[in-house]
Parts: C-alpha cells; structure tokens; sequence
C-alpha cells in the first residue's frame, strides 16, 4: 500500500515521467486490491487518497484519472 502511494504521491508531482491516466489508474487500482485485502475502510481510502490529490500539483489530472474508481 506504501508503495502505490508514493508511486502516486511522487508521480504527481512530475518525477520520473510524464504519467498517463492508465498508470495512476492502474496504481490505484492496485493499492484498493491491498487495502481490501488488509481490511482498510472505504473512507480511510478515500481520505488518503483525497489528501494525495489535495496536495498535488497534477489535482486536476489526479481527479479526473481517478473519478471513477473513487465514485464506485
């Protein structure tokens, strides 16, 4: 979970490469399997992901990548 968040978190904000909505979808739909798995409420979800998006350059882009795995 650590690692798609900071995957997520750096991303964001420019590092490495220019991301594509297919990979923060893919990395998020990866982190929501392992929180699934490890029992993790919809609203800890939701709220850490809001508080990535939040404090990302990228906001916009973030929330418009993850619209709908977040509305679901």
């Amino acid at each position: 979970m650590a690692c798609v968040m900071s995957a997520l978190h750096w991303n964001s904000r420019g590092h490495g490469y220019e991301i594509t909505t297919t990979e923060v979808q893919d990395a998020c739909e990866a982190w929501l399997a392992a929180v699934n798995n490890a029992g993790v409420s919809e609203q800890q979800v939701n709220a850490t992901v809001e508080g990535v998006m939040d404090s990302s350059p990228a906001q916009k882009f973030m929330r418009t990548s993850l619209q709908h795995l977040l509305s679901s």
